[in-house]
């Protein structure tokens, strides 16, 4: 059986192509996951947010890596904005996401 983390996200993207967001099979990590389908399958970008809600074995930290693929098309925000969570079943305490941080030098840092 396995177990299960509950991962959900909402967070408004930028800098994309909706045809190969999440189907491209880029030089990143993420698409190398076994389980990368299962978090890009329930998926979907409408109008430039990004929703995902799934539950996910997550013994290889496809979450991990699925967020630092999204990472440079999050748009920024001046001070944190949670976007997300993701919790292990047998844990009471969610790992929360935020969005990246705008330090007004360079909006790709």
């Amino acid at each position: 059986m396995g177990m299960y983390t509950d991962f959900r996200l909402q967070v408004q993207i930028e800098r994309y192509n909706p045809d190969k967001f999440l189907r491209y099979k880029d030089d990143h990590p993420f698409f190398e996951k076994e389980r990368a389908l299962h978090i890009t399958d329930n998926a979907t970008v409408n109008r430039h947010i990004l929703e995902v809600n799934c539950s996910i074995k997550n013994y290889g930290n496809e979450i991990e890596s699925f967020l630092s693929y999204i990472k440079p098309f999050i748009v920024r925000t001046e001070s944190p904005k949670l976007i997300g969570y993701y919790i292990y079943e047998n844990d009471y305490i969610p790992t929360l996401i935020y969005t990246p941080i705008s330090t007004g030098r360079n909006a790709s840092e």
